[in-house]
């Protein structure tokens, strides 16, 4: 459910990543597969699942290597202070680089007060301290920019019909099997609450 919300809210901001969708899985597929492991674990996703596209050719975002636009890292750094993610360090970036840009991937780790929230909001508008730890925060000399124009933009970029609450699906709005091409457009709902959180966090 993070995957879906969290990439969800990076469509509807116009970041890059690969396009999610909402797949039928084929249990069939675990008898190409040589690793007994890895067919158990088509076997027991069978059904609908959540999809990523592929991007062949891409290779893994090294901080040591790379020099990412300030902008972009910006505006990053923002979104995963927004969606409070984790995961995204030196150790792990979960970044991929592909034709030269950045491409987010994985937000499995994203919005993790979940697992244990009990609906109290009392701690929503704290900063989130992890994002000290963060990849690309060094090049994240935007912050202030970004945090200026963003709430309007994806205000802007959702749907005439969609409801003013978080999104319960980033996903395409029509399931698809496999190795169906895409055909629906998009439809996003937009988070209005938080903003003030993500500010908040990157300042400090």
């Amino acid at each position: 459910m993070a995957e879906a919300i969290s990439g969800g809210l990076a469509h509807a901001l116009g970041l890059p990543m690969p396009e999610i969708v909402l797949m039928d899985l084929d249990a069939e597929l675990a008898r190409t597969e040589g690793d007994p492991e890895i067919q158990d674990l088509i076997k027991a996703s069978a059904g609908l699942n959540l999809g990523m596209d592929y991007l062949p050719g891409a290779i893994n975002f090294d901080p040591v290597a790379e020099q990412p636009d300030a902008e972009l890292a910006s505006r990053i750094v923002w979104f995963d202070a927004f969606t409070s993610n984790v995961d995204r360090t030196a150790r792990n970036p979960n970044l991929l680089v592909w034709h030269g840009r950045l491409q987010l991937i994985d937000h499995g780790a994203s919005l993790y007060f979940h697992h244990g929230w009990d609906g109290d909001t009392a701690q929503a508008g704290k900063p989130f301290a992890l994002i000290r730890d963060h990849v690309l925060l060094r090049w994240a000399d935007r912050i202030a920019e970004v945090d200026a124009g963003w709430p309007g933009a994806c205000r802007r970029r959702s749907s005439p019909t969609s409801s003013p609450r978080c999104p319960t699906t980033g996903c395409r709005d029509r399931t698809r099997s496999a190795t169906r091409p895409a055909s629906a457009p998009p439809t996003w709902t937009t988070c209005a609450s938080g903003w003030r959180s993500a500010r908040a966090s990157c300042r400090r």
